[in-house]
């Protein structure tokens, strides 16, 4: 059984991998900076170079000033981080209203 599942999963792997999915997720979680704003040539304002947390985009009035953003992957870890700190108070606060009434 074990030998299937790894077989069907280095078939999903190729599949994915076939249809582009991995470049989907790449775009999903790294973006990279504008180089200025406005869209325009000549830029009135240079934006900062993409960096590892973050990367800045055209904003404000008609998009003529840079904008901070976080990177996509940063912000997941940040909502995952979130979700499982709110999982587990709401699972200590059932676990104490379920069971602290039963010690002997």
């Amino acid at each position: 059984m074990s030998r299937l599942s790894l077989l069907l999963l280095a078939l999903c792997l190729v599949v994915a991998a076939d249809d582009g999915v991995f470049g989907q997720i790449k775009s999903y979680l790294w973006t990279e900076s504008v180089a200025g704003c406005p869209f325009g040539i000549p830029f009135t304002n240079r934006c900062p170079e993409t960096g590892l947390f973050s990367f800045y985009t055209c904003c404000k009035d008609a998009g003529a000033e840079c904008c901070f953003r976080l990177q996509g992957w940063v912000v997941f870890i940040i909502v995952s981080l979130l979700v499982s700190l709110v999982i587990s108070c709401v699972g200590s606060i059932i676990s104490c209203i379920c069971c602290c009434g039963r010690r002997n």
